[in-house]
């Protein structure tokens, strides 16, 4: 990770997306920063969709060194942004903006994010099949990171748009089967894969809609079950997960381990050892 000079002139960083009050990456970083004794400020940046344009002009104008992105923004930045990281590419979504003098960059840390929520999973993760649920920003991600690492991945979303545009922009890879499934997920979907991935805001606390999982029996200890929602930890899904025998794997898990990776684009550093989960880990 290269060095990012801090300068007197960018002593902000934020996050923008809609809604962001439940995000708890402010918390996290600020405390990083804190403790490396860096005197910056970490914002939180709610923004509408029709201003979003005018949003990231703002980085441009203001003090800011960088902001996350977060839903519902992952992708629609990418066309506001002057290049975009091969990470960025590879994931089709952007979660890291950082201002390079006069240029914005496009980043992605949510592939990294995720897949070490599979660091004691190694040997099912290369026999899985995955179901990963949703087709925004954050599963775009996922897909990527998934693809060399597991047999077959099949999406299903709300949004067929979606779901085939994440496909479509998917590179070809020869080891593992892609596939687009049909809207609703079906105790059939279950019982076929044997790593589910939650990769919408389904569960997350003030979400309207709070189940997507069709019947909570089709789960079992060969399942792996990984919600990226982190607010609450305990999600419907990872509730009726744990209940019924499956391995679970919490969206703070990916969390941490994508704003360690963003903080160090931020500031050239890493965060202290487990500042960021400890603080998140009494924030829950």
């Amino acid at each position: 990770m290269k060095n990012q000079d801090q300068t007197n002139t960018n002593l902000l960083l934020g996050i923008l997306g809609n809604p962001v009050s439940h995000s708890l990456s402010p918390k996290m970083h600020q405390a990083a920063l804190d403790a490396l004794g860096i005197s910056m400020q970490y914002l939180y940046l709610p923004v509408s969709s029709n201003h979003l344009a005018m949003a990231v002009s703002g980085i441009r104008a203001f003090p800011l060194r960088g902001v996350n992105v977060t839903i519902p923004y992952k992708q629609a930045v990418m066309s506001h942004l002057d290049r975009l990281d091969a990470t960025a590419q590879e994931a089709n979504a952007v979660n890291v903006i950082l201002k390079e003098g006069e240029c914005l960059s496009g980043y992605n840390t949510d592939i990294a994010g995720f897949m070490a929520g599979f660091s004691n999973h190694s040997e099912a993760l290369a026999s899985g099949r995955v179901l990963v649920v949703g087709a925004g920003g954050a599963a775009a991600a996922i897909v990527a990171g998934l693809m060399r690492r597991v047999q077959a991945v099949s999406v299903v979303a709300r949004d067929v748009g979606k779901a085939r545009n994440l496909l479509s922009m998917t590179k070809a890879n020869t080891h593992c089967q892609i596939a687009e499934l049909p809207w609703p997920v079906t105790s059939a979907m279950i019982a076929n894969h044997t790593i589910i991935v939650n990769a919408t805001p389904i569960g997350m606390h003030g979400f309207s809609v709070k189940k997507w999982l069709p019947d909570t029996a089709v789960l079992g200890p060969n399942h792996i079950c990984y919600d990226t929602v982190y607010t609450p930890q305990h999600t419907p899904f990872l509730i009726a997960a744990q209940a019924h025998g499956a391995q679970c794997i919490y969206g703070k898990t990916m969390l941490v381990g994508q704003g360690e990776v963003a903080f160090e684009y931020f500031t050239g550093q890493r965060p202290p050892e487990g500042l960021m989960r400890t603080v998140l880990d009494a924030s829950l």
